[in-house]
């Protein structure tokens, strides 16, 4: 449950934030590991 949480919150940010793709990876590495 956790994990689907930080996922959802991840996608939020992302959707907030493309017009900052450095953020988006970083977002998306720290979800990944």
């Amino acid at each position: 449950l956790v994990f689907k949480e930080q996922t959802r919150s991840a996608r939020a940010v992302v959707r907030t934030g493309e017009f900052t793709p450095y953020a988006n990876v970083i977002l998306v590495a720290g979800v990944v590991f």
